[in-house]
């Protein structure tokens, strides 16, 4: 249980926001989050090539709504998972 900080941690250094050379950017091709990184960008149609802040307000907006539909998505699930899990609790079928 100690590990999963540190790999969290890795999966946020290796996500492709920050540019790596060498051997950690052979490294970040191991990760799953640089493909969710990549993937959010390309939903929200960012180019490759530029700064995030430095792009249009556009992009910006549509990567924003994109978090808060995926926190919501988070939190409904979470909350979803927790009644089924009650139920399961409750269950006396033996």
């Amino acid at each position: 249980m100690t590990v999963m900080p540190f790999v969290i941690l890795l999966q946020f250094l290796f996500a492709g926001n920050i540019p790596l050379n060498g051997f950690l950017q052979f490294l970040s091709y191991f990760t799953l989050s640089r493909y969710s990184f990549d993937g959010l960008l390309d939903l929200v149609g960012f180019k490759e090539g530029g700064s995030f802040f430095s792009t249009s307000t556009k992009v910006q907006v549509n990567l924003l709504v994109t978090w808060i539909l995926l926190i919501a998505f988070s939190i409904l699930l979470a909350y979803l998972a927790s009644k089924l899990l009650k139920s399961v609790e409750k269950d006396t079928r033996g």
